[in-house]
């Protein structure tokens, strides 16, 4: 094996001779560079990306594709998951490095996961800023808040972050926050606020005024103004879509007045619950009062905005762990979701999905069917033909625009509580608010630990999800039922279970999940590849006479070549076309190996023959005229090669050059295989012998067409044949001797398949070619890795016999008793923090606010997580 290696000395750090213990190795250089860590980032980085690309090129067919092939080759949704690259021409005409560009996408990628935006935004610019955020109160002068933090510029997003915290336990999270849409901005003008600084105010569609003074060099302070005016000038198509989005939103239906309203919403936007009612008791979980705290939130003194363009102020937390308002709860969890700004840049592609795929069927449609009435059935509206066509029509959807998942278990579950929207209060579909999203991931933990003493002692899956059953469906049980405080009366699992998430896992953020979930990823999609490999080859109606480890190969060698040939935002195919067959035969055979053109003639007309042949053998493979080859037929085609007689082999290259099937080789066909065949011949055999057999070929078929018609054949035209067809000279290249080939006088002749077999029996090479050499010329070996974890394992195995003998020759000392492990306390220490305060002074009425939450949230049971 070779390896080579490249440093740049500029980025050597360290350089020392290390001496290789007792002799036994030479003694080496230890380099040491900058970033120690970049070669496992970059690992990390691009073995993520083949994963990702693995799961959506599995060897099953995907559930969620249409039964009708014919309608899913031209479906017009073929490109779902392509990310759109909307940079400049001419930024793509530049090839960057592949370092720098997967920097430039890490980067980017990190940056949408930060702010929950699509994943085809790029990071434009950058700035750090104070942020103000102007209050007006009526009859009053103006107010202002600030914020200092950074600032960055996407293609379609301003977004903001905080350089403040807030107190523990959620010291990551910052104290202002937000997404400001650049199709949502009405007005920027530039502030002068003196000779050194820059200052920019920005108005938004719902009339929120926000000023960014920018701490940079004023060349770059130049830079970012010029970036977003670009970026605002792109987006000026965009803003006529607002308007009409926004009536889908129910803030502002909520905020309509007759005095001024920007949006006329008049028909309801809500969900289900709307129409058959929402769980729960709206009076008991004060929904009046959390309708008009979230009214003052988006537009009273405070302005923080609301749906798209919405700032996150320490109060927004709040208000979303008191509970939210039925009428806004599908809202707010697009907005914290960032859903929100997708189904804005998506607009019609639910109606186009419908309206496409209707009356199309696929394995995930008839799953779907089976589990859209054990979807919430105690709810009235999945008691009737309306509310399970909406679910069906979701279900449905989402499985067309995600073929390669369609549907799985539980779907229709979540669906359904999505539909309502749901009040989180009622008893079971707790479980279904996106805790994680707003909140703090480690609410999930926190499950873990309250049921952990059950959880150790089960032994299946089963047992394991029939305890996060049972403990869902006890959310709303009282912890202290009999106690005589009103305040912990009111305490159930709900709020114990916030409250062990917020104290004791605060700490677990987005990003560590994110990051476990890299490290993991790996052994989870070997887990599912080794199953859908399993399970594609079970499920082979014939194995044609292959071992298990033979049909192992072909797998992997088939599905290879699907995965390498698979360019981004193409459609998952498990069939096979001829280009992507010519690489799959490839790693086979060495004759399939085409080298690039070097504007030679021989090279070119070694590559057309090369092509027309594998397409000979292509259209053998293929049982199904009108689609490609499956990984069965290419086990069929394989076995065929390989497994096949020498007689078989014969009728085999009959059949591939019998072009119009009436079981006859013209003139055409055989000066066709002839050409053929002396290209394969030559390169294993030499030129002369593959000169002699394809002339034999010639002569020979010509005289068996005429014995087959009752003619004698006339030997002096044979003898002239031969005479054209006889070698006159070493070195003639390859284009000379096929048109040499080309341009003898076959005549008319036909073939039948006993006469081809006699032809070929005739020739001492044709015979051997036909009877081994063709098959030989295919390897079935495995990849250089599984050789590796072939060898790793042999020699595993050995030093573990070796290491067991060794053990067994020696008595072993006794064992003694070990101490008995103590039993830990399962409960965390809860340390007691100080109040959340915000930066700078706070208007009373701020206050007054905050206090009405704090108020709020004891009222309904909700411990604060400050609390002394």
């Amino acid at each position: 094996m070779e390896m080579k290696a490249l440093l740049e000395l500029k980025d050597v750090q360290d350089l020392t001779k290390e001496r290789s213990k007792r002799g036994m190795f030479g003694d080496s250089l230890k380099i040491v560079t900058k970033d120690k860590t970049e070669v496992y980032d970059l690992l990390v980085q691009l073995t993520g990306q083949a994963m990702l690309r693995l799961l959506k090129n599995t060897g099953a067919d995907a559930p969620g594709a249409s039964n009708d092939a014919t309608f899913e080759a031209h479906s017009d949704f073929l490109d779902r998951n392509a990310i759109v690259r909307t940079g400049s021409p001419e930024s793509r005409q530049l090839i960057s490095p592949l370092k720098q560009d997967l920097a430039a996408k890490k980067r980017n990628e990190n940056f949408c996961f930060h702010f929950r935006l699509p994943l085809t935004e790029q990071l434009v610019d950058g700035l750090d800023v104070d942020y103000t955020k102007v209050e007006i109160a009526p009859h009053e002068h103006n107010d202002k808040t600030h914020y200092r933090g950074r600032v960055y510029l996407s293609q379609t997003f301003l977004t903001f972050e905080s350089e403040s915290r807030l107190a523990q336990p959620q010291q990551h999270r910052p104290m202002c926050w937000f997404v400001l849409p650049l199709y949502t901005v009405k007005r920027v003008e530039r502030l002068s606020t003196g000779s050194y600084t820059s200052a920019l105010s920005i108005t938004t569609w719902h009339k929120t005024e926000s000023i960014f003074q920018l701490h940079a060099h004023k060349t770059a302070c130049e830079q970012f103004c010029d970036n977003l005016k670009k970026q605002l000038q792109s987006q000026m198509a965009t803003i006529k879509r607002l308007k009409p989005f926004l009536t889908t939103c129910e803030s502002e239906r909520l905020l309509e007045s007759q005095v001024n309203q920007l949006v006329d919403v008049d028909e309801p936007t809500g969900g289900l619950g709307v129409q058959f009612g929402y769980p729960g008791d709206a009076r008991r979980s004060k929904d009046r009062l959390k309708m008009k705290l979230w009214r003052q939130y988006f537009q009273g003194k405070f302005e923080n905005g609301r749906n798209l363009a919405i700032v996150e102020v320490p109060t927004f937390g709040k208000l979303i762990r008191v509970g939210l308002p039925n009428r806004l709860r599908g809202e707010l969890w697009e907005v914290c979701s960032g859903a929100i700004y997708l189904r804005f840049a998506n607009q019609g592609v639910y109606d186009d999905l419908l309206r496409t795929y209707a009356g199309q069927t696929s394995l995930a449609t008839e799953e779907i069917e089976k589990d859209l009435n054990r979807s919430l059935p105690e709810y009235a509206a999945y008691q009737t033909p309306e509310g399970i066509d909406r679910l069906r029509r979701v279900l449905t959807a989402y499985a067309w625009r995600n073929p390669e998942l369609g549907y799985c278990q539980a779907m229709n579950i979540v669906t359904s509580a999505l539909l309502m929207p749901t009040d989180i209060v009622s008893n079971r579909v707790r479980s279904y608010v996106p805790i994680e999203v707003k909140l703090n991931p480690g609410a999930r933990l926190a499950i873990l630990k309250l049921n952990g003493e059950e959880i150790l002692q089960t032994k299946d899956d089963g047992a394991f999800l029939d305890i996060l059953k049972q403990f869902f469906t006890t959310l709303d049980t009282p912890t202290h039922p009999d106690s005589k405080n009103g305040k912990e009366k009111n305490l159930t699992k709900f709020n114990q279970l916030m409250l062990i998430a917020y104290r004791e896992f605060s700490l677990v953020t987005d990003d560590m999940v994110i990051d476990l979930r890299r490290r993991n990823q790996l052994k989870v999609v070997a887990g599912i590849e080794s199953f859908t490999k399993r399970s594609a080859i079970r499920h082979l109606k014939d194995t044609a006479n292959f071992s298990k480890d033979e049909i192992a190969i072909v797998y992997d060698t088939f599905f290879g070549a699907l995965y390498y040939a698979k360019k981004k935002g193409d459609k998952t195919e498990s069939y096979m076309n001829c280009e992507t067959f010519q690489k799959m035969i490839a790693n086979m055979t060495e004759w399939a190996k085409f080298r690039p053109a070097d504007g030679s003639p021989d090279a070119a007309v070694a590559r057309t023959l090369g092509h027309s042949f594998v397409e000979r053998v292509y259209r053998h493979f293929q049982h199904h005229k009108d689609q490609g080859i499956s990984f069965q037929d290419s086990v069929l085609g394989l076995s065929d090669i390989l497994h096949g007689d020498l007689m078989s082999q014969i009728g085999l290259f009959f059949d591939m050059y019998d072009t119009d099937g009436d079981e006859l080789l013209k003139g055409n066909d055989v000066v066709a295989m002839a050409k053929e065949l002396f290209w394969l011949f030559r390169q294993k055999d030499g030129e002369a012998m593959a000169w002699d057999a394809v002339s034999s070929l010639i002569v020979q078929s010509c005289e068996q067409s005429e014995i087959a018609r009752g003619n004698s054949p006339d030997k002096a035209q044979l003898a002239h044949l031969l005479a054209d067809l006889s070698m006159t000279g070493q070195g003639t290249s390859l284009a000379e001797r096929i048109g040499q080939l080309e341009s003898c006088l076959v005549g008319d002749i036909e073939i039948s398949l006993p006469s081809f077999r006699l032809i070929a029996l005739t020739n001492e090479s044709l015979e051997m070619f036909f009877d081994h050499k063709f098959a030989q010329s295919f390897k079935l070996v495995k990849s250089a890795s599984e050789q590796q974890k072939s060898l790793g394992r042999e020699l595993f195995e050995n030093l573990f016999a070796e290491g067991k003998k060794l053990a067994s020759s020696r008595l072993s000392p006794a064992p003694s008793p070990s101490p008995a492990p103590s039993p830990s306390n399962s409960l965390v220490t809860i340390t007691t923090t100080s109040s959340l305060h915000a930066e700078g002074g706070k208007l009373e009425e701020e206050k007054d606010m905050s206090q009405e939450v704090d108020s709020l949230m004891t009222e309904l049971g909700h411990l604060d997580v400050d609390a002394q």
